[in-house]
């Protein structure tokens, strides 16, 4: 005999109700301040970003051609 369950609900979902709560910047650093050593990770990154690197097919090295090969032996 077969037994018959209930069907499975999805599990209700709480949402928060958001609040539009703005914190200008000097709250935010007085509230989180960084040490030394987070201000300078994010001057290395800011700088390492600043300048970005050509694509491979504009560098001037003569291991990356910029076009492709062409057979030497005719088909």
């Amino acid at each position: 005999m077969a037994t018959r369950t209930a069907p499975r609900r999805a599990p209700t979902l709480i949402v928060p109700t958001t609040s539009k709560s703005t914190v200008n910047l000097e709250d935010w650093e007085a509230k989180a301040p960084l040490d030394d050593l987070e201000i300078r990770s994010i001057g290395l990154v800011k700088t390492a970003s600043e300048t970005l690197p050509l694509p491979l097919k504009y560098n001037d090295d003569e291991n990356f051609p910029s076009r492709p090969s062409i057979p030497k032996t005719k088909l």
